[in-house]
């Protein structure tokens, strides 16, 4: 029974598709005339024949349907490539430009690159140049530390031998720096007081050396860059030179710059080479000379001993 009843509904189906293929078939037909032939065309073939017909009809449909969907698709693919080869067309003298700004660019480039290479070599050379000037260097600033070491030392060991000799004909001696002269005292009190006053004069010179020494006292007036001069508004100095004159006054003023430059935190004299005839501090080749004249001499009167 189920096999029959799925036979007529197929079979029902299939004349509903005949139908309707008579109508597309034949669209000038009215509805009378398609449903005549249909039936003719039933009652003259048989039920086998009309499904293989129809299944036959279906898959030409169905290819037919696959091509019409496709050439239009494919025609517009084509036409859409032919309107891109028409814009390549126009567009060749842009590209040909842009080639030709892209290679520009490309050269500037590699010219940029090269000099940058060039300038990495500098570079690298300069730090090659820059160490090797850094070590020169150091080398330099402890070969002249170590001068002038071996200078200093030079210096303290000929003031050792020259302190306490009067300086001879070339004017070269130990002078103490800061050191207050008795004489100038003597001096001042001659023009003050006169003769015969040597002791009050020797009594003030120590007072004013204490003077001196004192770290709490600082006349000093600065004048800029770091220098400094006497004040002479200073209570003490201004009444010295009021008192006792202006050369007076300015061998305190002399030996107050001297405490200075030579020993401003301990404030004590210090001994150093000087050239009395010219006023200034001497230098080693001054000082060698007079400690060479002296050994010629000492030597001379060995001699003359021993003959």
């Amino acid at each position: 029974m189920e096999n029959l009843k799925r036979k007529r509904q197929r079979k029902t189906k299939d004349e509903v598709n005949i139908l309707k293929l008579a109508f597309r078939e034949n669209p000038q037909l009215n509805w009378h005339k398609k449903k005549g032939l249909l039936q003719s065309s039933l009652k003259q073939l048989s039920w086998n024949q009309i499904a293989s017909w129809w299944r036959s009809y279906s898959k030409t449909r169905q290819i037919r349907r696959t091509t019409c969907a496709v050439m239009p698709l494919s025609h517009g693919q084509l036409r859409n490539v032919s309107s891109m080869d028409h814009q390549v067309a126009a567009f060749d003298p842009e590209t040909e430009r842009l080639k030709v700004k892209l290679k520009e660019t490309e050269n500037k480039l590699q010219s940029t690159m090269d000099k940058l290479q060039y300038t990495e070599g500098l570079m690298k050379d300069l730090e090659s140049d820059n160490e090797f000037l850094s070590n020169t260097n150091s080398v330099l600033v402890t070969m002249e530390r170590e001068c002038k070491a071996e200078l200093h030392e030079a210096r303290k060991k000929i003031i050792q031998e020259l302190e306490g000799i009067p300086p001879g004909r070339l004017g070269i001696g130990v002078k103490r720096m800061g050191e207050l002269e008795i004489e100038v005292f003597v001096e001042a009190f001659k023009r003050k007081y006169g003769p015969g006053h040597g002791r009050q004069a020797a009594l003030m010179c120590s007072e004013w050396q204490e003077y001196l020494k004192d770290s709490n006292w600082n006349p000093y007036r600065h004048i800029g860059e770091g220098r400094v001069v006497p004040d002479e508004n200073d209570e003490r100095l201004s009444m010295l030179k009021r008192d006792y004159g202006r050369e007076l006054y300015n061998a305190v003023a002399a030996a107050l710059m001297q405490i200075n430059e030579y020993n401003p935190s301990g404030r004590y004299p210090i001994s150093e080479l000087w050239n009395f005839k010219d006023g200034r501090k001497a230098t080693l080749g001054e000082a060698s000379d007079v400690i060479l004249k002296q050994l010629k001499r000492a030597s001379r009167r060995l001699r003359d001993l021993q003959g």
